[in-house]
């Protein structure tokens, strides 16, 4: 498995998506606090007064993988974990890539929480009946090396588009239909110093969510209806006042749901509108299960 692939396997969510379902409650729980410790243990900068949380959030989900999973799993790979931050405040995040690469932790583990649930079903201890398995869509597709175009080619706004974005405006356009954009097929977006690319092909269109009245990042919302999730209908620049803004129109997804650590909605479309390219979020991974889309990425909790 590629090194990359590998890494963003587990902190993508894709490995909490395909193993949901295949454990207990308890166990499942353990299990997204280790991914979680593993996402954070990845990342490309620290507040070095976060550290001491990251030691106990780590020491924290690796007693619990103790508690709730075979003692097979109990290895030097997995207790290396628990001094991979001690080298942070004097190496920086270099220090977990120099001789313990994450990419084998990671391949290491899932492989064997994996295996171990596969053994189960197998050998019915667990009763696949009583179980609702997660099918993991096209993850691949949404990161296809396609070139694509990015010639800007002129086209005039819709009315409909110029009335949604009077909204996010707090002003009117007196001359709206006189304004021209420009259609964009993808545009590239930087979020915690990565760029990724936000794509409107109708072929793979990139998904992506946005929090509803909050300008920041914040890890949790009080209500479902904070979060807007849609698909990339239409990216487009627009003139105003001598400075050029980037919007996307997004077909935005009814019946906004938080099920068991995911965020959830129906396939259909409620409606149609545009939102600024800094408000929404990088693409995210779709998972697909009983005609309801899964965003498996979101790092945005529900508070409970």
């Amino acid at each position: 498995m590629h090194i990359i692939f590998t890494t963003s396997f587990v902190t993508s969510n894709a490995a909490a998506w395909c193993l949901h379902g295949l454990l207990g409650p308890e166990q499942e729980r353990t299990l997204l606090k280790l991914f979680e410790v593993l996402k954070k243990l990845t990342k490309e900068e620290y507040k070095v007064a976060d550290l001491e949380q990251l030691q106990e959030e780590t020491h924290e989900a690796l007693a619990l993988i103790e508690r709730d999973f075979p003692l097979s799993l109990q290895t030097i790979t997995m207790y290396l974990l628990h001094h991979i931050q001690e080298g942070f405040p004097r190496y920086g995040p270099l220090y977990g890539r120099w001789l313990f690469p994450y990419e084998r932790v990671n391949c290491w583990i899932t492989n064997q929480i994996y295996d171990w649930c596969v053994f189960m079903l197998m050998s019915d201890i667990v009763d696949t009946d009583d179980l609702t398995l997660g099918k993991f869509e096209d993850i691949c597709n949404l990161n296809e090396s396609k070139k694509e175009t990015t010639k800007k080619t002129p086209k005039l706004l819709e009315e409909k588009v110029l009335d949604d974005m009077s909204e996010v405006y707090d002003f009117a356009l007196t001359s709206r239909m006189n304004k021209q954009g420009l259609a964009l097929k993808s545009v590239e977006k930087k979020v915690n110093g990565k760029t990724s690319r936000i794509s409107s092909n109708k072929q793979s269109p990139s998904h992506v969510y946005l929090v509803r009245n909050f300008k920041d990042h914040h890890p949790c919302v009080r209500e479902e209806d904070d979060m807007v999730f849609g698909r990339v209908k239409l990216i487009f620049e627009h003139d105003w006042r001598g400075k050029m803004y980037t919007w996307v129109l997004l077909d935005l997804f009814s019946d906004v749901a938080y099920t068991d650590g995911f965020w959830n909605v129906s396939e259909r479309v409620s409606c149609c509108k545009p939102f600024l390219l800094d408000d929404i979020s990088e693409p995210q991974v779709i998972g697909k299960d009983n005609d309801r889309l899964f965003f498996i990425g979101v790092d945005v909790k529900l508070m409970l």
